[in-house]
């Protein structure tokens, strides 16, 4: 054990995401997989074992080396598959972490695990994690990411715009106009975090880095038009989760499939469902656009990218699209799409995430090509502990964004000294295909595994 060995079950998005980040940092991974093309493809790319077989067999799994590997990740398309998988390389090694992505909720638990989720150290819904991505962007839309930090708190940022009551103003005095319970933590300058001086004034297109507690979202400060209408393109489990968990919005569903549309209409019957072409501009006029927050949540990415540039051309207000498979799904990122809802990436974070459990990690977030961000529990024998945020060796272009205390997040200061039970938030630029400084620092086998 401790080797650096995962094995991943299943050739897909979401393993290749993962794949891509680990197999910088010296991992040893295992891919099992039934489709050979799959597999080649993979391994071209990446420096990697396969086991072309079925993932839950006991022979694949014992000779991918279960019993000495660290982790097992099933990533399978089955659920059912992902199950016995862990049921199978837990009986054949008790040590090894089993971690699994189930596609339908109907598996999924709460509080209370049934007998079926014993061997399994932890599952995650993978439509209830992309659902999260952006919940509280649909609620507070000024805003470029909302991400939770592992306690009551968020870390945000956003754009300042040309008539926002930032500018002009030192990062010191804006921070003083803050409401309580929110500090600024970082600025975002040129395409990069920038080192955070208290005199530097803000100017416009610069991004602020917040950490808050998520109603001081809605703070006059930040608040953009808000809506109550929202526009849903193409039937997908993530369609159907926002339908389920938004019942206070109203909601309209466009599907060009008379299937679907249904299936759909039987299971969400106060739900107004069209069965149209979502390409169609002077419907999505009729149906207020302008002031909707619209989703192109299918299950075909390339319809979903179409979908949404005919949103935007019919100047909707926000416009999200969601991206399942497509491997280099940042590039949308510059484009008019107001925000990319990126599958692999946030599954990819939420495994990352729990493997960094056990050094107490609380959070360990993605956005591509703009930010990377953790939260970690500072204990008596950390490190970092009794040391000023001045004699923390970090890497360049790693920062501390703040230092939550007692509930209460402190806008940081050199001397700024951390004690036990802190919770430290660190943030870096981020680079897609390239070794990321806070990555660098938390993903190698040696500290993912023994921190």
């Amino acid at each position: 054990m401790g080797s650096g060995s995962i094995i991943i079950l299943g050739a897909t998005p979401a393993s290749e995401a993962l794949i891509a980040t680990l197999n910088r940092y010296g991992h040893q991974l295992t891919l099992v997989d039934p489709n050979e093309s799959l597999l080649l493809k993979t391994s071209t790319r990446y420096d990697i074992n396969t086991i072309c077989e079925y993932p839950s067999y006991p022979n694949s799994l014992a000779l991918a080396g279960t019993a000495k590997a660290d982790a097992l990740i099933a990533l399978t398309p089955s659920d059912e598959t992902n199950l016995i998988a862990c049921h199978v390389a837990k009986s054949q090694s008790a040590q090894i972490e089993c971690i699994t992505s189930l596609q339908h909720t109907q598996y999924a638990w709460g509080q209370t695990s049934p007998r079926y989720a014993e061997p399994i150290d932890s599952a995650l819904s993978s439509t209830l994690s992309v659902f999260e991505d952006i919940k509280n962007l649909i609620k507070h839309p000024g805003f470029r990411h909302i991400n939770h930090l592992g306690t009551k708190y968020v870390s945000a940022s956003f754009n300042v715009s040309v008539d926002s009551s930032f500018i002009g103003m030192t990062l010191g005095q804006a921070n003083q106009s803050l409401p309580k319970k929110m500090i600024l933590a970082g600025l975002y300058r040129q395409n990069n975090w920038v080192k955070f001086r208290r005199n530097i004034k803000i100017t416009e297109n610069d991004t602020l880095l917040l950490v808050s507690s998520l109603n001081n979202l809605s703070h006059p400060l930040f608040t953009a038009q808000s809506t109550q209408n929202i526009i849903l393109m193409g039937i997908s489990e993530l369609t159907a989760q926002i339908c389920d968990a938004l019942s206070e919005y109203d909601i309209t569903v466009i599907e060009p499939s008379q299937t679907l549309c249904h299936d759909f209409a039987m299971q969400h019957p106060n739900i107004t469902i069209i069965n149209d072409d979502p390409l169609d501009k002077p419907l999505l006029l009729s149906l207020g656009i302008k002031k909707a927050i619209t989703i192109a949540c299918g299950s075909d990415d390339e319809d979903n990218l179409v979908y949404s540039y005919q949103a935007k051309d019919a100047q909707g207000y926000k416009v999200f699209t969601l991206l399942n498979h497509m491997r280099e799904g940042h590039i949308f990122e510059q484009g008019p799409i107001d925000y990319t809802i990126n599958a692999p990436q946030i599954l990819c974070d939420e495994i990352l995430r729990d493997l960094l459990k056990s050094q107490n990690f609380l959070n360990f977030y993605t956005k591509q090509n703009y930010l990377q961000i953790a939260s970690l529990l500072i204990n008596n024998t950390h490190p970092y502990c009794h040391k000023s945020i001045m004699e923390i060796k970090l890497p360049e272009e790693t920062f501390v964004g703040c230092v939550i205390r007692d509930s209460q997040p402190i806008f940081t200061e050199k001397a700024t000294q951390i004690l036990p039970n802190d919770q430290i938030v660190l943030y870096s630029n981020h680079t897609k295909h390239a070794a990321n400084p806070l990555e660098s620092m938390f993903l190698s086998p040696s500290f993912l595994f023994h921190g």
